[in-house]
């Protein structure tokens, strides 16, 4: 449970101090750091994604998270889209009627595993006629699903995967460059939660040691209470007292040999754990 917390602790700080967590390093997400990249911002657009694999997923999760306006998602499978679609909250869009979509996408990524192209010049150049804005298009696919005679098409700027693949790269760069300082903090908090176990390790014998002092302190108390109690009424106040001063009496004398008694586990000072049980019994194996 200790190594649990500490683990998540380590995670929580290593992304707020480093930047180890920035910027993707899948194709299919470097995709969309690419769309934001050309178009300044994704919020507010129409985003289609082609395929509903493992990478349609990982794209569209990716777009949920730049606050896109509306996310549609297309596969020969159509099962798969609305799968897909109702998951994210998405729109599944059967494979027949792309064409329609592409009319109104401002942005589209496919990523399917086609061996030959889905999208031709001809369907680009109708879905961009009668339309002003223009369309983005990124083919992550291999072999590609979009004719690169697309490119050709006014208004359209298509992307493919060897584009994305250096970004990859250059992101994965930065990741690894940041390591270094991960390295670093792990290595703090690694001795800090040694330290931990070993104080851990007098804290248990401590344990013992007061509930110890406190059986005794309980058992001398109630002796004085009983003492006085044969010559004169105890009221509230005056037991209180004597149960306070007992406990404050204890905890004085147990303070500095449980600094010292923590300070030793730290050091890993086995001898003083033992001793400590032999010389109150403790009966704790070190």
């Amino acid at each position: 449970e200790t190594a649990f917390k500490k683990a998540i602790q380590v995670g929580k700080r290593v992304r707020k101090e480093t930047r180890i967590n920035e910027r993707s390093v899948s194709v299919g997400s470097a995709a969309v750091d690419l769309a934001e990249e050309i178009l300044g911002d994704l919020k507010g657009k129409s985003v289609l994604v082609i395929g509903a694999g493992e990478t349609g997923e990982l794209i569209s999760r990716a777009l949920l998270s730049r606050e896109i306006g509306s996310l549609a998602v297309t596969n020969r499978t159509l099962s798969s889209a609305v799968c897909l679609a109702e998951s994210l909250g998405g729109e599944a869009v059967p494979f027949d009627d792309m064409p329609r979509r592409l009319h109104i996408a401002d942005v589209v990524i496919s990523a399917t595993s086609a061996p030959h192209y889905i999208l031709l010049k001809s369907d680009i150049e109708t879905a961009m006629a009668d339309r002003s804005n223009k369309l983005l298009i990124i083919d992550i696919a291999n072999p590609r699903d979009v004719d690169q005679a697309a490119a050709e098409v006014s208004g359209v700027q298509l992307h493919n995967i060897d584009s994305l693949k250096n970004i990859s790269r250059e992101n994965m760069m930065q990741r690894m460059a940041e390591a270094a300082r991960v390295e670093e903090i792990i290595t703090e908090e690694l001795q800090l939660l040694r330290a931990k176990y070993k104080r851990k390790e007098a804290e248990e014998l401590l344990a013992r040691l007061y509930s110890q002092a406190e059986l005794i302190k309980d058992q001398e108390v109630r002796k004085a209470m009983n003492k006085l109690s044969a010559r004169h009424t105890l009221g509230e106040i005056e037991q209180q007292v004597l149960c306070d001063m007992s406990r404050s009496i204890v905890n004085k004398i147990l303070s500095e040999p449980t600094k010292s008694l923590k300070s030793a586990a730290e050091r890993g000072d086995l001898e003083i754990l033992k001793s400590l049980c032999e010389l109150f019994r403790l009966e704790e194996k070190i």
